[in-house]
C-alpha cells in the first residue's frame, strides 16, 4: 500500500505553474493600467493646453474688439470737435461782427427801441482785434487735427484688423510651445477658415457712402434735431449717429438762441396792442453730409413798418449780424432746411439768405467722417435669435504619439503605435461675445438688452463647447492635419 508521501511525490511544482501564469496576467494587467493612465494624462495635457491655447486667441479677438471701440470713439471725438470748432468760428464771427451791426440796421443804436444793445456792440469791438486772428488759427488747426488724426488712427486700425490673425496664431503656438517646453512638439491648427477670423464673422469695413452703417437694429430712429436722444445702449450706432450723438450733448454749441423785444413800435396804433418791434437771435450746428459741417449765426431786427396810404403795417426784417462757417470735403452745400441751424432759416430768412450769399461759400477743408470697422449688419442677421452676435473658433492641438509618456515608458500593449494614430488629439472652442459688465450697485441694471457695438469696450473672450460631426470645424481641423480619429476618442 502507498504511503501519503508517494501518492504526491508526482504533484511537486504545479502551483508554479499555476502562479507564473498568474503573476504574467498581473503584470500585463499592471503594464496595460500604466498604458492607458499615461495615456490619459498625455491626453488631459493636451486637452488643457488646447483650452489654454483657444482662450488666448479669444482673448486677443476680444482686445482687438476693443481697441477698435476705443479708436471709433477717439476718430468720432475728432469729428464731432470738427464740428464743434465749426460753430464755435461762426459764434466768433458772430461776435465779431456785432461790433458793425449798425451798417447793415442803424436802428439798433437807437437806445429808446433797444437800450442794451449799444453796450453789447462797445464790447464787441473791444474784442473784435482778438476774435480776428484767432479765428485764422482754428481754421489752420481744424485742418492740421482732422488731417492727423484721420492718418493715424485709421493706419492704426486697418494694420490691426489686418495683421491680428497673423499675430493670434503666433500667439497660440507661442503658448501650446510654452506648455511643452522641452518636452517635444505641439502642433496647432485652427482650421484658417473664414468665420475662425473676427474681421469676417463680426466686422464690416465702412468706406465711402457706406459709412453711415448698420441702422438701429431695433428698428427704430435716431433724431437728434428733433431731442429723441434716447439711450445709446439700445442701439447699433454708425460712426455718423454716434457721432451726433456726441455733438448733442454739448448743447451750448447746437443751440444758441434768443429774443428781445424793443421798447417801442413804429407802428404807434401797434404798439397799443402789444405788438412790438424785436430782435431774433439764432444759432446752431448742422452735419449736412457724411463730409460736411455748416454752422449760422443770424440776428434779425424785426419791425413794424407803416404801409401808406393804408393804415397798416407790414412787418419787415432788417439783417442785423450774418455769420456762417463751414468745414466742408466737398464744395459748400446750400441749405435752407426751416428747422436746420435752430430754425435760423425760418425766423430770421433775410438774414441767413445774406450769409448764405456772402459767407456760404467760404469752407475749410475736412476730410470727412473717417472710414471705420464696426458690427456688420449681416453678424447681426445671423446670430442667435434674442442674442448679440458671437464669434466662435475651435483649434485644434496635435502631437506625435511618439512623444507622449506611454510611447516613452515603451508602452505598446495598447497597441497605439502600430494600428493607433500617429498623433494625438485635443481641440477646444473659444467665444468672443459683447456684454457689459455688472456695475454691482443692485439697481436695475439699465443697460441690458444693450446691443453689441464697436463704440463700447465690452468685449470678452471664454470657452465655448466644441461641436462634434461630419461637418463641426473639428472634423474639417483633423482633415487638414490628416488625422482621422473615431468619435469615441474624441475629446
Amino acid at each position: 500500500m502507498p504511503t501519503p508521501h508517494a501518492r504526491t511525490a508526482g504533484q511537486h511544482g504545479q502551483v508554479l505553474v499555476f502562479g507564473l501564469f498568474v503573476l504574467i496576467v498581473c503584470v500585463a494587467a499592471m503594464d496595460l493600467m500604466l498604458d492607458a493612465g499615461a495615456l490619459v494624462m498625455s491626453k488631459v495635457r493636451l486637452v488643457n493646453t488646447a483650452d489654454a491655447t483657444a482662450y488666448s486667441g479669444a482673448v486677443m479677438d476680444a482686445r482687438l474688439m476693443n481697441f477698435l471701440a476705443y479708436t471709433n470713439r477717439a476718430m468720432a471725438a475728432n469729428s464731432a470737435a470738427i464740428g464743434e470748432e465749426v460753430s464755435f468760428r461762426s459764434w466768433l464771427e458772430y461776435a465779431r461782427r456785432v461790433s458793425s451791426a449798425t451798417d447793415l440796421d442803424p436802428g439798433l443804436i437807437d437806445p429808446a427801441k433797444y437800450p442794451l444793445f449799444d453796450s453789447l456792440m462797445a464790447t464787441a469791438t473791444t474784442t473784435a482785434k482778438v476774435i480776428s486772428p484767432l479765428l485764422k488759427t482754428m481754421v489752420d488747426t481744424e485742418k492740421a487735427q482732422d488731417t492727423a488724426v484721420h492718418t493715424i488712427l485709421e493706419a492704426a486700425v486697418d494694420t490691426a484688423v489686418l495683421t491680428e490673425p497673423i499675430d493670434r496664431s503666433h500667439v497660440m503656438q507661442e503658448v501650446a510651445d510654452a506648455n511643452y517646453r522641452n518636452d517635444g512638439t505641439v502642433r496647432v491648427n485652427t482650421g484658417l477658415t473664414a468665420e475662425s477670423q473676427v474681421s469676417t464673422a463680426l466686422l464690416h469695413h465702412y468706406t465711402g457712402t457706406n459709412r453711415t452703417g448698420a441702422p438701429p437694429y431695433s428698428g427704430q430712429t435716431f433724431d437728434p434735431a428733433l431731442q429723441q436722444m434716447r439711450s445709446f445702449t439700445h442701439f447699433q450706432f454708425g460712426m455718423p449717429s454716434y457721432v451726433d450723438h456726441l455733438v448733442a450733448r454739448a448743447t451750448l454749441l447746437r443751440a444758441r438762441s434768443w429774443s428781445m423785444p424793443a421798447l417801442l413800435s413804429a407802428c404807434p396804433q401797434y404798439e397799443a396792442m402789444g405788438l412790438l418791434d424785436f430782435m431774433v437771435r439764432r444759432g446752431g450746428l448742422e452735419r449736412l453730409s457724411l463730409d460736411e459741417w455748416r454752422s449760422a449765426d443770424t440776428l434779425g431786427d424785426f419791425s413794424w413798418i407803416p404801409a401808406p396810404p393804408t393804415p397798416l403795417c407790414i412787418p419787415f426784417e432788417f439783417p442785423a449780424v450774418h455769420a456762417l462757417a463751414d468745414a466742408a470735403k466737398v464744395a459748400t452745400k446750400d441749405d435752407f432746411t426751416a428747422n436746420h441751424y435752430n430754425d435760423a432759416p425760418e425766423l430770421t430768412p433775410v438774414t441767413f439768405a445774406l450769409g448764405e450769399l456772402l459767407d456760404g461759400g467760404k469752407s475749410t477743408h475736412y476730410s470727412g467722417l473717417p472710414d471705420y470697422w464696426g458690427v456688420a449688419l449681416v453678424a447681426r442677421q445671423s446670430g442667435p435669435a434674442g442674442h448679440n452676435p458671437e464669434a466662435d473658433f475651435t483649434v485644434a492641438l496635435s502631437r506625435p504619439f511618439s512623444e507622449t509618456l506611454p510611447a516613452r515608458i515603451g508602452g505598446a500593449t495598447l497597441g497605439m503605435a502600430s494600428v493607433g494614430p500617429k498623433d494625438i488629439v485635443a481641440a477646444s472652442t473659444a467665444r468672443v461675445f459683447y456684454r457689459r459688465p455688472p456695475d454691482g450697485s443692485g439697481q436695475a441694471a439699465p443697460h441690458l438688452g444693450e446691443l453689441a457695438n464697436a463704440f463700447n469696450p465690452y468685449w470678452q473672450a471664454s470657452l465655448a463647447r466644441t461641436a462634434h460631426g461630419p461637418s463641426s470645424a473639428l472634423a474639417l481641423i483633423q482633415a487638414a492635419m490628416g488625422v482621422t480619429m473615431p468619435q469615441g476618442r474624441l475629446p
